[in-house]
């Protein structure tokens, strides 16, 4: 899995459970302002994955 989708930011995988606080926030009553967005809880493989050349 560390190879497949590497963590950079956290340098490992991330919990079930640390996934699942970021979908009560984001369904919660704390959450006032977040609509329509894709957040990528993903511990910065995505961001690993597509690089750099993907934000020029």
């Amino acid at each position: 899995m560390e190879t497949a989708a590497p963590q950079p930011f956290g340098g490992f995988p991330g919990r079930p459970e640390w996934v699942g606080e970021l979908i009560c926030w984001l369904a919660g009553a704390d959450n006032r302002f977040v609509t329509g967005q894709v957040v990528f809880a993903a511990g910065g493989a995505e961001a690993a994955l597509i690089g750099d050349l993907h934000w020029r």
